[in-house]
């Protein structure tokens, strides 16, 4: 497999990024196949990690490198294509007057390295790109409308134009579709908590193989109905996709899912004086609704998640689902990011 140098990228153009995220792609399956089915022993295995990250190491530092010489010039023409909004569209996407809305609750930056950021991202905010190696969101529509306490409704926000306002005048990869802006991950459209995004290539490339390597920490917290065992325990279930992809299931002959019961805490809820429980998960792997479905077959389906056999229950108006903490190194050393619980969560 080739990899392209600087005088490469100047001399192939636009189609450039295209063919490098193509490249990037075969090579994170590679090291995601592996990751997955435990083939390979630890010496083949870190053999096999050291090739992919030499060869993601050297298109980082091509993109890098290319980034830094059109960053003053190119930098500002694309984000003013790129944000070209409308009278009736902003961050928000299209806005009905018809309908009674709420200002969203914006983004921002938790705590940083040279090139990864960790942002907060409130409830209702949408990830559409940094899919790659992690399955935990679906692709939801702009139109999806969150639900505040208020019971008022809510334009989603699009987080990857967030992104480009925020970081595009100092970060070409932020104004690059091909790698996602940056973005390393998703989180659903109503869960909240920690999302990382990468304001250089190496971070993004690295940290997209630390995804497929399943190298990286993920726990969340969540309310469940009834008292969980507090003592730590693995839910270690297949699953598969069903109706067109839009929801999971336990089955024999689904992809590995193991998540980890870290720590429960008794409360009983008084609205209802109904047991719940608040939960630590830790994912070890990073299947389509994976927490909200092993907490379900474990007979402690989340607070609002009636899809999967959960209930309001006076809570909140949302899943009572929050991306807590995530670390990972993508080249600068190891990074720990924590976020703190939203408001409407903390009653």
């Amino acid at each position: 497999t080739r990899s392209y140098g600087p005088n490469d990228l100047l001399a192939t153009g636009d189609n450039s990024g295209y063919a490098l995220a193509e490249q990037t792609y075969g090579i994170l399956a590679i090291v995601r196949s592996f990751a997955d089915t435990d083939m390979l022993s630890e010496e083949l295995a870190g053999k096999v990690h050291a090739w992919a990250e030499a060869a993601l190491r050297e298109q980082s530092e091509a993109k890098d490198m290319l980034a830094t010489l059109h960053q003053d010039t190119e930098a500002k023409d694309a984000l003013a294509v790129s944000l070209n909004h409308s009278k009736e569209e902003t961050l928000t996407g299209s806005m009905d007057s018809s309908k009674e809305v709420l200002l969203l609750e914006r983004p921002c930056i938790l705590s940083r390295q040279p090139q990864l950021c960790a942002l907060r991202k409130p409830s209702g905010w949408t990830v559409t790109v940094g899919l790659g190696e992690n399955e935990e969101v679906l692709n939801e529509p702009a139109e999806a409308i969150n639900m505040h306490a208020s019971g008022n409704k809510a334009v989603p926000g699009r987080l990857e134009k967030w992104v480009m306002e925020q970081f595009g005048p100092q970060y070409r990869i932020s104004l690059d579709a091909n790698a996602d802006f940056g973005i390393l991950h998703r989180l659903d459209i109503n869960t909240s908590g920690v999302l990382l995004c990468a304001v250089g290539y190496q971070a993004y490339y690295l940290g997209r193989l630390q995804f497929a390597a399943r190298h990286v920490l993920k726990e969340y917290l969540c309310l469940c109905h009834g008292h969980m065992t507090p003592a730590p325990q693995i839910i270690d279930v297949p699953l598969q996709r069903v109706q067109q992809g839009q929801r999971s299931i336990p089955a024999v002959g689904g992809k590995r899912a193991n998540t980890e019961v870290r720590a429960a805490a008794h409360f009983s809820s008084s609205e209802r004086s109904r047991a719940v429980s608040l939960v630590l998960v830790r994912l070890h792997t990073g299947r389509l609704h994976q927490i909200r479905v092993h907490m379900s077959i474990s007979g402690h389906p989340l607070i609002g998640d009636s899809a999967y056999g959960g209930a309001p229950n006076g809570i909140c108006k949302r899943i009572w689902l929050h991306h807590y903490r995530f670390r990972i190194d993508a080249g600068d050393g190891p990074f720990d990011a924590f976020c703190p619980l939203p408001c409407d969560l903390e009653a």
